[in-house]
C-alpha cells in the first residue's frame, strides 16, 4: 500500500457521499453509525476511530485507506487490504479475516478462507508485536463483561492445547462454527469448558466430550480494541 496521504477523512467522506448520491442520515442507516457523529467527522469535529472507519467502508464497499486519505484505490476490491492507524512507528502486517467471530452462540463462517490483512502499531501489541497473530471483529454479547460486541480482537494462533491454560480465551471452532469463550480443561472428565461472562443470563457453558467430539481451538484472544459511545 501507498503510505502517502493525499487527503482526509472528511473530504474523502464529502466526496464519497456525493459519488454514491447518498446523504449522511442514509449513510447512518447503512452503517448503524450515529448521524451526529458522522457529521462530527466530516466537519472535522472529532477523529473517527479505526473499527469506526471500517464500519464506514464497509457500508460504501470502498477501501478503508482511501476513506482515510491515503494515496490507494478507491475500489475495496482490487486491494483488499485495510490499514489500521495508529501513533507508533513501527508498523507491522497481520492477517484480518473479513467476518465476524461470535461472541453470542457459535456462528457459521468461512473466515479462515477469507484473509486480508492489517497494519497494527507495535505499541497496540506489546509482547506479542512479533508473533503469529490474527485480527478478526466479534459479534455477540456473550463474552461483554470483558470484551464489548463489535470489538476488533487480535488472536495468537497455536497448534497445541499445551499452549493454552485455564481461563484463557480463546476462539474455537467445530466444523467452521466459530465462537470466543473462556477456556477449561476438565482433566478429571476428559472434557473441555467453553465458558461466557455476560451480562445476559441467557448464555450457558459450551461442552465438549472429548472421547467423542474433537474440538479446533484457533488461538488465544491477547487484545481488543473498541470505540466507547
Amino acid at each position: 500500500m501507498n503510505n502517502d496521504k493525499i487527503s482526509s477523512l472528511p473530504k474523502r467522506l464529502k466526496e464519497i457521499l456525493e459519488i454514491k448520491k447518498i446523504n449522511q442520515k442514509e449513510l447512518s442507516e447503512l452503517s448503524g453509525i450515529r448521524a451526529s457523529s458522522i457529521s462530527d467527522w466530516i466537519n472535522n469535529k472529532y477523529e473517527a476511530k479505526q473499527d469506526k472507519i471500517y464500519m464506514l467502508s464497509k457500508a460504501l464497499d470502498v477501501s478503508p485507506a482511501w476513506l482515510m486519505g491515503y494515496d490507494v484505490d478507491i475500489d475495496n476490491h482490487k486491494k483488499n487490504e485495510v490499514t489500521f492507524v495508529g501513533r507508533a512507528n513501527v508498523m507491522k502486517t497481520y492477517r484480518y479475516i473479513d467476518d465476524k467471530a461470535s461472541a453470542g452462540q457459535p456462528l457459521t463462517i468461512d473466515g479462515k478462507q477469507n484473509y486480508s490483512s492489517l497494519s497494527v502499531p507495535d505499541s497496540m501489541l506489546g509482547k506479542y508485536a512479533n508473533e503469529d497473530v490474527l485480527f478478526m471483529h466479534i459479534i455477540g454479547d456473550s463474552m461483554d463483561k470483558i470484551i464489548p460486541d463489535g470489538s476488533l480482537i487480535g488472536i495468537l494462533e497455536f497448534n497445541s492445547n499445551l499452549d493454552i491454560k485455564n481461563g484463557d480465551i480463546v476462539v474455537f471452532n467445530n466444523n467452521y462454527n466459530y465462537s470466543v469463550k473462556r477456556y477449561y480443561k476438565d482433566e478429571a472428565e476428559n472434557r473441555i469448558i467453553f465458558r461466557p461472562e455476560s451480562t445476559n443470563p441467557i448464555y450457558t457453558d459450551i461442552i465438549y466430550d472429548l472421547e467423542y467430539e474433537n474440538v479446533n481451538i484457533i488461538g488465544k484472544v491477547i487484545m481488543y480494541n473498541v470505540t466507547l459511545s
